[in-house]
């Protein structure tokens, strides 16, 4: 019998990322009356992809990758701010990034998964000291091996490849049929794990994070509440200390 294996994202899946952004939105540029700082996030995790694809291709060092994409973010809502004013801006955000946690639902739902004996893990996009220093921040060692904490630079190839996912299952010891990716990105996430023969929870904040998915996720989700049912549901009803903290029948969506 296959062990049951769930490994998730970090941005926007196990935190809140939009939490960190709209404080240093604030503490940089002050009230934008006419703006909407959700839309303005959500513009910046559209132009993600497309200039960590370039900066993986070496067409755009690091901090160029930043600022690119908080230019494009902010003219996207009409806004006109110089480089350094982007720089500045990357920052202060990357600084707040630091001073992220987890909710403590979630805590609680890795403490029920770690209870039930579930492999666990995590495969992320991203550079590897901006990815770790979340990886600590979060406290996510306390759950995931750190061998199972897959990030893209460290491993060379970025979701959706199903390489990396295939790197993931190696590393939590589980197989791809009894293994569960969860993220908010359609295509990286989706996409890329179902490619591996994974089943998928789409948890979509409603940011259109990324491009649209070509595979249909097997649960879609809205929220941490609901998250937590379908996770829960997964193990079975009594499937550790918090397992009361439940969601109402009828929060899994199919996708």
């Amino acid at each position: 019998m296959h062990m049951l294996g769930i490994a998730f994202d970090i941005d926007d899946t196990l935190y809140d990322l939009a939490d960190p952004y709209r404080t240093a939105l604030r503490d940089c540029f002050g009230p934008l009356p006419g703006v909407s700082a959700s839309e303005l996030f959500a513009a910046n995790l559209r132009h993600f992809d497309k200039t960590y694809e370039r900066a993986r291709a070496g067409e755009l060092a690091m901090d160029d990758m930043f600022a690119h994409r908080q230019l494009s973010a902010f003219a996207e809502q009409g806004m006109s701010i110089s480089l350094e004013e982007a720089l500045s801006f990357q920052r202060v955000y990357r600084d707040l990034q630091c001073r992220i946690s987890l909710t403590p639902l979630m805590r609680g739902l890795l403490d029920d998964l770690a209870h039930a004996g579930a492999r666990l893990g995590v495969v992320s996009n991203g550079y590897s000291d901006n990815q770790w220093r979340k990886v600590r921040t979060l406290g996510l060692t306390q759950w995931f091996a750190p061998e199972a904490i897959v990030v893209s630079e460290d491993v060379g190839v970025a979701k959706p490849d199903r390489r990396i996912f295939d790197m993931a299952a190696g590393r939590m010891g589980t197989d791809p049929s009894t293994s569960w990716f969860v993220g908010d990105a359609a295509r990286n996430d989706v996409d890329g794990a179902a490619a591996a023969g994974w089943r998928t929870i789409w948890f979509d904040r409603g940011r259109g994070a990324g491009e649209p998915s070509r595979r249909a996720a097997d649960l879609r989700v809205g929220s941490e509440e609901e998250l937590a049912g379908v996770v829960r549901g997964l193990l079975g009803r009594d499937c550790g200390p918090n397992a009361r903290a439940r969601t109402a029948p009828g929060a899994i969506k199919e996708a």
